[in-house]
């Protein structure tokens, strides 16, 4: 599995994976003409659960140069040599952003409780529906970032007029995975969030999971370890 950060603005894969940047996503874009499996596989950072992560640069103005069409190249080299590659986009449009959401099997646009993000969610699908974006590649995930939330679920469907995929459940503990750089299925695999997070990839990669009680063997350790 690979872990594309293509988030243009704050480009945070690295730390939340708590990995060394030695070679960026953006380093690897200006070698456009010279993109092919072996190159790539050079600028993959692996993670200790294995999976194969090309990081961002912390510095945005880094992007300034970089193309779609160099962007797609390298999604393009990664959907060959990876049973699944996640992409993770900033908040906002651009054309690189364009080139992820053309090229991506599965969208999920996700977002919270709370009225300033339903707001934004708005203006994105009115925007993706003013470009003819193929709706059924869209997948609505809640994401339930805090304990309190100020909107009921109905509401959002009515608002959005979409159906929800997929809920996140809320967990504090997720923010403390965060801070160590460990993913939260592997920090605490028994909790509802890291259940709910298991049975989302199980659903989008087809594949039947039996959960594991140490998180590191089993269903989630196969789909992560995954050999190029």
């Amino acid at each position: 599995m690979a872990l594309a950060d293509m988030d243009t603005q704050f480009g945070d894969v690295a730390i939340m994976m708590d990995i060394p940047v030695e070679r960026t996503i953006v380093e690897l874009a200006r070698r456009a003409d010279e993109i092919d499996r072996e190159l790539v596989r050079d600028y993959l950072v692996r993670h200790w659960s294995q999976v194969r992560i090309l990081p961002a640069p912390f510095e945005p103005s880094q992007w300034r140069d970089v193309t779609p069409d160099q962007m797609g190249k390298i999604i393009g080299v990664l959907a060959q040599t990876h049973d699944f590659v996640v992409v993770d986009t900033p908040a906002s449009f651009n054309d690189i952003v364009a080139v992820a959401l053309d090229k991506a099997n599965i969208v999920l646009l996700v977002t919270s409780m709370d009225i300033s993000s339903i707001k934004n969610t708005v203006v994105v699908l009115k925007l993706l529906a003013s470009s003819s974006f193929p709706q059924e590649k869209l997948k609505l995930t809640i994401n339930h970032a805090s304990a309190a939330n100020t909107l009921k679920e109905e509401d959002i469907k009515s608002v959005l007029n979409q159906e929800v995929f997929w809920r996140i459940p809320y967990d504090e503990g997720v923010g403390a995975g965060v801070q160590l750089g460990k993913p939260v299925v592997m920090a605490r695999p028994g909790a509802r969030v890291s259940q709910s997070i298991l049975d989302l990839a199980a659903f989008l990669s087809g594949k039947e999971r039996t959960p594991q009680p140490n998180g590191r063997g089993g269903w989630i350790g196969r789909l992560l370890g995954r050999q190029a």
